[in-house]
């Protein structure tokens, strides 16, 4: 499935931003710099069993539920992309 509408995106982040403990968003903000890449793909990696289970939990699995967010800055700007990553999901 692909989100393209602002308020879908939007409303993702907001989801997985509130069912995220206390830890993953300390990890999250931690990875950052490793999870946003060069093109301002930020990549998400989500445990299947949790999310069976209702729960939004990060993992390092391959076998995972993956999630790529693309986020657009205007020129293209990296630690701008991260400050929009932080405010998003931290």
């Amino acid at each position: 499935m692909q989100l393209k509408r602002k308020a879908d995106c939007l409303g993702f982040a907001r989801f997985v931003h509130e069912k995220f403990s206390g830890e993953d968003i300390a990890r999250l903000r931690e990875e950052m710099p490793e999870r946003l890449d060069d093109n301002q793909v930020f990549h998400l990696r989500f445990d299947k069993q949790a999310a069976y289970l209702q729960q939004v939990k990060f993992t390092d699995s391959s076998d995972a539920i993956t999630a790529k967010v693309k986020i657009e800055t205007y020129p293209k700007n990296w630690e701008k992309a991260g400050a929009i990553v932080e405010e998003l999901f931290g």
